[in-house]
């Protein structure tokens, strides 16, 4: 599934069994870097295209584009806004920030020297609870409203995986520092 919205591309593939994949750059194009978690029969083949899956599914509406993978759905809306669905009940899990139909909150992408940082923001579920990010001094196991800097430091370990009591994970597979608030 893919989306353009000027010089922003949105490439969603599905990933495994129940997992989905999100890569989103302002590049011309993608670049063909080392994948996350898989084995080398696993990754895709050099043209980074996903191998067709018998789970996955792709719909395209008039208001939105859907692809679902297994137990998960992400669904893109015409303003690029991502949402994502249980697949099982239609429980959403993780949606992009919007303020009102004309701003657009949930990726800002921010240029610095010859790349760019991204922003990425998610409405905040009031029963939700994180767990993981790694090892930290500040003695929560509840990562939520923590702030985390995904950056090794001595005695704190970052390891960019979270998953949540809602029963999803979420893995920023990035190669930089990282900060989850």
């Amino acid at each position: 599934l893919m989306y353009k919205r000027g010089h922003e591309k949105l490439w969603i593939v599905p990933w495994g069994v129940n997992g989905l994949r999100v890569r989103v750059t302002q590049q011309a194009e993608f670049l063909d870097l080392p994948q996350a978690l898989l084995t080398k029969a696993d990754k895709p083949a050099k043209s980074d295209k996903p191998a067709k899956s018998r789970r996955s599914k792709v719909t395209i509406g008039e208001k939105t584009a859907e692809l679902t993978n297994g137990l998960i759905k992400v669904e893109v809306s015409k303003g690029g806004n991502v949402t994502f669905i249980r697949a099982s009940d239609g429980a959403t899990l993780l949606k992009e920030c919007v303020k009102n139909t004309n701003e657009y909150l949930g990726r800002t992408f921010i240029p610095r020297e010859g790349v760019w940082k991204i922003e990425q923001r998610f409405y905040a579920n009031d029963a939700e609870k994180f767990y993981g990010l790694g090892q930290h001094q500040h003695g929560y196991l509840d990562q939520k409203g923590c702030v985390v800097d995904l950056l090794h430091r001595n005695m704190e370990v970052a390891i960019p995986f979270a998953v949540s009591n809602l029963g999803y994970g979420f893995l920023w597979n990035h190669p930089g520092v990282g900060r989850v608030e």
